[in-house]
């Protein structure tokens, strides 16, 4: 074991447990994203493992897209069906396929999640000063009375 590899571990060791155990379910969920490679392939008939995600087979249709509508309080299966134009015998594929793989698939769905959040707020703050500037920038010439109508009605639905 490299030095350094040894310093760390003895740094952890010294800390309470309970921080002992939080750094140890980081460490294997960054282990388990560096190498979901490794996993055996998908065997299943509806989905697939492309360029390291889990897609519905023959489609650029991810999991986590459907995760986003399975998360979501407001969508009903069929609805979600509908909405991919997914068959009934596919669609039913595809739920028993996370339902037999729910740990899996949460985890990649969780790091996927996790990761446009960071990328959101990464572009949030690096375009803040811009969209600024922008924001107080006057109307276009002849465009004023629109600006006005579109400022008004945006105090009126909280957005402002």
């Amino acid at each position: 074991m490299t030095t350094k590899l040894q310093e760390a571990f003895e740094k952890v060791a010294a800390l309470p447990e309970e921080k002992q155990q939080e750094i140890a379910e980081l460490v294997l969920k960054e282990v388990a994203i560096h190498y979901r490679t490794a996993e055996p392939a998908v065997d299943s008939p509806f989905v697939e493992r492309r360029y390291n995600n889990l897609y519905v087979k023959g489609t650029r249709i991810t999991l986590y897209d459907l995760m986003d509508y399975l998360t979501a309080e407001d969508w009903a299966l069929d609805d979600i069906r509908d909405q991919f134009s997914f068959s009934q015998p596919q669609w039913e594929g595809i739920l028993a396929f996370i339902d037999d793989n729910r740990a899996l698939v949460e985890a990649e769905y969780e790091e996927v999640v996790r990761t446009a959040e960071e990328n959101r707020r990464y572009w949030e703050e690096r375009n803040r000063e811009r969209i600024a500037w922008i924001r107080a920038q006057p109307p276009p010439p002849g465009k004023e009375a629109i600006y006005e109508k579109l400022r008004k009605l945006k105090l009126e639905l909280g957005m402002e």
